[in-house]
């Protein structure tokens, strides 16, 4: 279980808050972002309770609920205000041009 929350939390200060720094610079709307990041958020807090849940009923909810409470913390800050700017996040995929149709 901590190896676990060692890797969720590591994903949360690495992937989620890049890949939420990168919205932000696709999207100015806090509404649109929050109704993207929406998904994201009560995906990991539905884990982190059911994870809960399961600590609670062998009796290892002391150990780890306050880690639980501290991953749950940085997931709203993300939200609330990305530390990493925008610069550091790595740059947008490039699309590939449109090929014209022979003939027009």
């Amino acid at each position: 279980v901590g190896a676990a929350l060692t890797r969720a939390e590591a994903a949360l200060d690495t992937r989620v808050r890049a890949a939420y720094v990168r919205m932000c610079g696709y999207l100015h709307e806090p509404a649109t972002r929050a109704i993207l990041y929406g998904p994201v958020k009560g995906a990991v807090l539905d884990a982190c309770g059911q994870l809960q849940t399961l600590l609670h009923a062998t009796g290892q909810a002391e150990e780890y609920e306050p880690r639980l409470r501290a991953l749950a913390a940085k997931l709203e800050a993300i939200e609330a205000a990305p530390s990493q700017p925008a610069a550091e996040a790595p740059p947008p995929p490039q699309a590939a041009p449109i090929p014209e149709e022979a003939g027009e």
